[in-house]
């Protein structure tokens, strides 16, 4: 099983992201990418400063799997395409053409350069793709390029000839992109994703495990350049003269202030040392009635693991009766209120509100947002009668959360079973980020709260769950659940596939490891000097490329 290593699991890192200010001109001696002598960097009038609460794990593009270092390179990198404000638009490809059968890709490269002036070709993206799906990499999210004709084969050491890979440059200004079956929403796959941004193989080569480390180890070709990294502390972007589409881009350059503390940087955004704050504290959104709120564009579930924490467990823990009984007890609607981020909404089904089409034509309810104590009890019931035991006689169950707004769900959570059914034997453990995912990866837990990016299509959430699935740690390897979504999958007619996925929703629902919780949302704060501010579900979180500063 593919297990993705990156905070990107944790979705609720996309609700700690903080926002920017402006600061007078400045200047930066900071070493041009790619590890040569830099020249003086001037950041210009117009800084747009803003906060995050912890620094990227990684800008390496193939190797990035945390929000963190995605919104980073998102700034400093373009792909073939680019999602900007949900949408899917032009990047370094100028035009494509997909096949008939919506198997075959073709891009045509627009004429650019990297950061040092070297020239961009589709070779670059070959390398980039193919390095990404390299064993050797250790790449998280792998799965996302499955679709292209041997990937999955390369990937898992199956085929070691990287050239049998669906994946060529054609000539300098030209990438082919062959598929095993339609995939309605692969350029959306190409734009939302860090690890399909280009890195250059003489640079990467060049500074081995130290690539893209400082400032000095990478170069790159998106409209800003990383002037300057100063570890847990400072990360600025100058405006890239080399960008082919400079002239759109009003910003002289961005800082990002790393503020582990959101009171601190609310704090900071009334002082006027921030212009954008990307998260109000749920705590302080009473004094902010001018801030937006909004879906932040994922979905929390409740994820069980199958095989259980412990022996005494496992037999609990596989009862979908018991698991259902813990779903009906809780009053998500509720618990949005009282404790969730501002925006969020309860979640009743997989599939996100923001597929309009979809909900509408195929309405669904897997869970009461409002829960229901009758059927709760009556699923419990069933559950002991079928272990055999009584609430008393429960092993004491392990529910591993996370620091910050997990442990106040964790505690609604065990409040609500306790109250609706008596379950005093769930034991709460909260965790450092890392080492819950860590203790969630080693299945040492029972239940847990998984948090998922789920923008692309609807498809997203299901596909993550097949056998091999990268945050698929719950013990559930269903061959039906795999058959059904190999099958819709294959479907190109768009009612036909809806369907398809409707069925499969419906399964997962019925049958798997899950219970849909909440729709994170997220509140924000701009100063009116600021425009151009980009919230979205789709790509970075907060996007700044065409912001601009005017006072």
């Amino acid at each position: 099983m593919k297990k993705g290593r990156g905070l990107l699991i944790s979705f609720i890192l996309i609700t700690a992201l903080l926002g920017g200010c402006t600061t007078a001109n400045s200047s930066n001696n900071a070493a041009q990418p790619g590890g040569e002598p830099g020249n003086q960097v001037e950041t210009g009038s117009k800084n747009l400063t803003y906060s995050k609460n912890a620094e990227p794990g990684s800008l390496d593009s193939n190797k990035s799997s945390d929000d963190l270092g995605n919104e980073i390179l998102f700034h400093i990198s373009e792909g073939l395409v680019r999602s900007y404000n949900n949408e899917t638009v032009p990047g370094i490809a100028e035009k494509w053409k997909i096949s008939e059968d919506g198997k075959t890709y073709t891009f045509k490269l627009r004429e650019s350069v990297w950061s040092d002036g070297v020239p961009l070709t589709a070779k670059d993206f070959e390398y980039s793709f193919k390095r990404f799906l390299d064993p050797a990499t250790g790449a998280s999210f792998v799965e996302t390029m499955y679709p292209v004709v041997n990937a999955k084969a390369y990937n898992t050491g199956e085929l070691a000839d990287a050239s049998q890979v669906g994946i060529k440059a054609l000539d300098d200004l030209t990438l082919e992109i062959k598929l095993e079956y339609p995939v309605p929403y692969f350029l959306v796959t190409l734009g939302s994703n860090a690890y399909f941004y280009p890195v250059r193989q003489d640079v990467v080569e060049k500074h081995g495990a130290a690539y893209a480390s400082d400032e000095t180890k990478l170069v790159t070709n998106g409209p800003f350049t990383l002037a300057k990294w100063s570890h847990e502390a400072e990360i600025r972007l100058v405006k890239n003269e080399s960008y082919w589409n400079k002239d759109a881009i009003k910003l002289d350059s961005i800082t990002q202030l790393i503020v582990p503390d959101s009171n601190t940087a609310a704090n900071m955004y009334d002082m006027g040392e921030l212009d954008y704050l990307g998260d109000i504290p749920a705590a302080l959104i009473s004094t902010y009635p001018e801030a937006k709120g909004e879906l932040a564009g994922g979905i929390q579930m409740l994820q069980f693991n199958m095989d259980g924490a412990t022996p005494e467990t496992k037999a609990v823990m596989s009862n979908a009766n018991f698991r259902k009984a813990l779903s009906y007890a809780l009053n998500r609607k509720n618990i949005a209120a009282a404790v969730a981020p501002p925006g969020t909404q309860p979640a009743n089904r997989f599939i996100l509100p923001s597929f309009t089409d979809f909900v509408k034509n195929h309405p669904y309810e897997a869970v009461p947002v409002e829960g229901d104590e009758a059927k709760a009890k009556a699923y419990l019931q069933k559950a002991l009668e079928e272990l055999n035991t009584t609430v008393d006689k429960l092993p004491a169950i392990k529910y591993v959360g996370m620091e910050g707004k997990n442990k106040v769900y964790a505690e609604a959570l065990q409040d609500a079973w306790l109250k609706v059914l008596g379950l005093n034997n769930i034991e709460i453990q909260i965790l450092p980020i890392p080492q819950a995912i860590e203790a969630t990866m080693n299945r040492e837990y029972d239940i847990y709260i998984q948090s998922l990016s789920a923008s692309r299509d609807v498809s997203e959430v299901m596909e993550y769950w097949l056998g091999d699935g990268s945050v698929n740690w719950t013990g559930w390897n269903d061959p039906k659940y795999e058959e059904l979504f190999n099958q819709a999958s294959n479907l190109l007619l768009p009612d036909e596939r809806d369907a398809a996925f409707f069925e499969l929703e419906q399964y997962l629902s019925e049958n798997g490891p899950l219970e849909p919780f909440m729709y994170p949302g997220v509140s924000y704060l701009v100063k009116d000097y600021v425009t151009g501010v980009v919230k979205s579900p789709l790509g970075a979180p907060n996007q700044l490329i065409y912001a601009d500063i005017s006072k």
